[in-house]
This record gives structure tokens, C-alpha cells and sequence, in this order.
């Protein structure tokens, strides 16, 4: 499969906007316990992340969750405007995230970091997405293919997920040295067990279309 074939499947799709329910978060969220939390990274360097090059980090729950939050470290090094993402949450495909198996996905916004450039967590909140103990699931950021900006992910001092995956413009391979800081938040009422299977209202989400595979 080439580049083209790659990116064509990484359209723009149609957009949903709801006005009650999720609310896109961007900064610090105080006062929650995270259920994957790697903690801040630095605040310049990094992969990264840009239309060309997606970034992804995997993790697996001891049990399972509703989920309410997904957060990743990162920065958009400019004076003014904002970088539009794609939080998506992907299935696991040996060791990388399965592009046919995409459980969620939601664009926000990392605005200007202005002067100094400081990095800071920027995600989407409000989620109701069920997710199983045991099984691996990837959490990746993806800049559309639209847009030109250009942000970065400045690594945690420690590799502290399962696996890292870059996709540089053929498909996601494995990354060994990305260390990525991401944060997954659960439903603050949530037991241990999901036996619903709703996934509550979004305030932006899109659909992905996927090619034949080669």
C-alpha cells in the first residue's frame, strides 16, 4: 500500500454537532483520577505531529470502564490560532493500532501556546465509551489532512505505556522511543463492569473512510 492509498482513507467525513453533552477540554483538569495517567512530559520537543505524522500509545485496563476523557501532552508552538486533532481510539492489530477496528474518534483543538512555549494536556471530555480489562487499545492523535500546522508531543522522561506507534505517511509501525504522555479518565460513577453498551452524546465527531485492504 502506498502513501496516497494511506491518506485517502484519512478523509475529512461528516460532521455531527451536538449541542448538549461533551464538552472539548483543553489545559489542566484538576481533581480526577485517571485510570492511565503517564504523568506531564517535557514542555518543547518531541515527535511531530502534524497532517504527515500521526502519534499513538497503547495501554491495557486491569477491568473494564466507561470512559470519559482522552489527553495527550503536547504543544503547538505558535504565537496565535489553534491546531485541530483527532483523538481516535483504536482496537490493537499485533502490536500496532487496527485501522479497521476504529471504536472512537473526536476533533478538538490545541490552541497557540504563545511565548513563552510551554506545553500543557488538550483532549476531549464528556465520553461515554466502553472499554474491556485485558485487551490492549490504542489511543492516537491525528491532525487532518487539511490542515498545515504543525504541533509536537515532547516525550515523559520514562517510556511509561505498553507500546508507541508513528505513522509517518504508510501506516502506524512500532515506535520504541516516542514516550508519549497521554491521560484516560473514566466515568466518575463507573463500577468495575460495563454491561451497557451506549456511547452517549459528542459535540463533534467524524467518520473515517477506509479503503480495501492490499
Amino acid at each position: 500500500m502506498g502513501l496516497n492509498d494511506t491518506r485517502g482513507r484519512r478523509r475529512w467525513g461528516s460532521c455531527l454537532i451536538v449541542l448538549i453533552g461533551a464538552a472539548v477540554m483543553g489545559g489542566n483538569v484538576s481533581a480526577q483520577t485517571y485510570v492511565v495517567d503517564t504523568g506531564p512530559g517535557a514542555n518543547t520537543g518531541g515527535l511531530s505531529l502534524t497532517r504527515n505524522q500521526y502519534l499513538a500509545g497503547q495501554f491495557t485496563l486491569d477491568v473494564g470502564h466507561e470512559i470519559n476523557g482522552l489527553e495527550g501532552w503536547m504543544i503547538y508552538p505558535t504565537i496565535t490560532g489553534d491546531l485541530p486533532v483527532f483523538a481516535v481510539l483504536y482496537g490493537d492489530d499485533g502490536g500496532v493500532p487496527d485501522l479497521s477496528n476504529e471504536i472512537y474518534s473526536q476533533l478538538f483543538v490545541v490552541p497557540a501556546s504563545g511565548i513563552p512555549f510551554a506545553a500543557d494536556w488538550h483532549g476531549i471530555g464528556g465520553l461515554e465509551i466502553p472499554v474491556y480489562g485485558g485487551r490492549p487499545y490504542w489511543l492516537a492523535f491525528e491532525v487532518p489532512t487539511e490542515d498545515f500546522g504543525s504541533g509536537a508531543m515532547p516525550p515523559t522522561t520514562l517510556p511509561e505505556l505498553d507500546l508507541y506507534a508513528v505513522d509517518s505517511g504508510a501506516g502506524y509501525v512500532a515506535n520504541t522511543t516516542a514516550r508519549l504522555g497521554i491521560r484516560v479518565l473514566p466515568e466518575p460513577a463507573m463500577a468495575t463492569s460495563i454491561g451497557i453498551g451506549g456511547w452517549g452524546l459528542i459535540l463533534l465527531s467524524r467518520r473515517r473512510v477506509f479503503g480495501n485492504a492490499s
